[in-house]
């Protein structure tokens, strides 16, 4: 069994600089207020366990970690196995 990262490293990791992961999610904190919209999305257990194991608000950490990632990918070019 892995041993499971802190949300920041995993962030990180995944991500890059947490600076600009921070800066983009203060941007986004200024523009007017949007509603969410519920889905169904299945998630590695690994990736779940990661996200709740940091705190109740898990689902907003994942919305932002999607969010920061779009900022500098396009999901065009991801390709499912």
């Amino acid at each position: 069994m892995t041993e499971l990262q802190s949300t920041d490293e995993l962030l990180e990791e995944l991500f890059g600089d947490p600076k600009a992961a921070a800066a983009a999610a203060r941007a986004r904190l200024t523009q007017p207020a949007r509603r969410h919209e519920d889905v169904q999305l299945q998630l590695d257990p690994e990736v779940l366990r990661a996200f709740r194991a940091a705190g109740g608000d898990w689902q907003q950490r994942i919305n932002l970690a999607l969010s920061t990632w779009l900022v500098e990918n396009d999901p065009k070019q991801i390709h499912s196995a």
